[in-house]
């Protein structure tokens, strides 16, 4: 583009100290047969303080556009279709981030996953940032939130009207060795009971790019931590979604070539059991019976956190 003025450290100070008091929030989706869980997600940000939304569809196949089509009748939403079955994730967010930037007056950026719930102690989304942001350094473009994979036992979803957030037990640690449970490699251990690293929020003045899985970001600005913020990962729940998004996935990395074999690798195995008729299994390793998890809460491993799970049971008048 020619006649855009260069961004400077200096310049990016004071666009934040003009525009700290109408700061507006965008969120980017990256989705791909989502449907039971995007129209949730969509909402519940919504309520959390997002004014915006730009949504990749990936081919969908299951209503994910369709039902992102009603809900951008009802919510301010951009969507994307890529019909490439490539999982160019880094390529496709940041052209999303990039889209906002020059046609858009959003300030800030959430880059999240449709299996992910951003939820702060603050006012809304939007006031959790500027919290952060007005004790960190003013130049500030990227904040990273702790993020926790949240799991349910077999008993709860096996039942008929199982639904994602009634996945309240939280990983806080990573599973004990002597648990003897692997889910993919005896060296990497349990992928799904396990710390996991955090994501970003990042200001679109000064953003370069977002990296693979928005774990990272190029940017003008510095980076801080956001403590006030933090991220509910449901990336298991019934084994029809977790095979399905095995096979999204793990045919995509084949088609890939940018990517190295590292690269999702847990994924790439998941769907080598795929084909070899033993994803079930792998399937049972996460899904554990109620007493397995109540003794690794007991170790520390897991607790109970059922923030998420209040916070819908509010929203549809349910017991919690």
């Amino acid at each position: 583009m020619t006649g855009i003025v260069p961004i400077t450290r200096n310049s990016l100070v004071t666009k934040y100290m003009d525009n700290i008091k109408n700061m507006k929030l965008a969120m980017t989706i990256l989705a791909r047969d989502e449907g039971d869980i995007i129209e949730h997600n969509i909402r519940f940000h919504a309520a959390a303080g997002v004014d915006k939304f730009v949504v990749t569809d990936n081919s969908s196949l299951d209503g994910t556009r369709e039902i992102l089509a009603e809900l951008s009748k009802e919510f301010d939403i951009k969507i994307f279709d890529e019909p490439s079955l490539t999982i160019d994730q880094d390529r496709w967010v940041t052209r999303m981030a990039n889209w906002l930037r020059e046609n858009d007056d959003s300030d800030w950026v959430i880059n999240n996953d449709a299996d992910e719930f951003w939820l702060t102690d603050a006012e809304d989304l939007r006031k959790g940032i500027l919290e952060t942001v007005s004790s960190a350094s003013s130049d500030v473009g990227v904040l990273t939130c702790r993020r926790q994979n949240m799991i349910a036992s077999k008993e709860t979803t096996a039942k008929q009207d199982y639904q994602f957030h009634q996945n309240n037990y939280a990983v806080i640690r990573n599973i004990d060795s002597d648990c003897n449970e692997t889910a993919w490699s005896e060296k990497s251990g349990n992928i799904i009971i396990r710390k996991l690293p955090g994501k970003v929020i990042t200001r679109l003045e000064g953003l370069k790019s977002i990296g693979m899985g928005n774990h990272g970001a190029a940017h003008l600005g510095s980076k801080a931590e956001c403590r006030n913020i933090e991220i509910f990962h449901y990336p298991i729940r019934s084994f029809e979604q977790f095979e399905k998004k095995v096979v999204n996935y793990g045919s995509s990395l084949e088609k890939n070539e940018r990517f190295s074999p590292a690269i999702s690798s847990h994924l790439r195995h998941w769907y080598e059991c795929y084909k070899a008729g033993t994803l079930r299994e792998q399937y049972d390793l996460f899904v554990l019976p109620e007493q397995d998890l109540v003794d690794l809460q007991e170790k520390n491993i897991l607790r109970n956190d059922f923030r998420i799970h209040e916070c819908f049971a509010r929203q549809h008048g349910l017991a919690a």
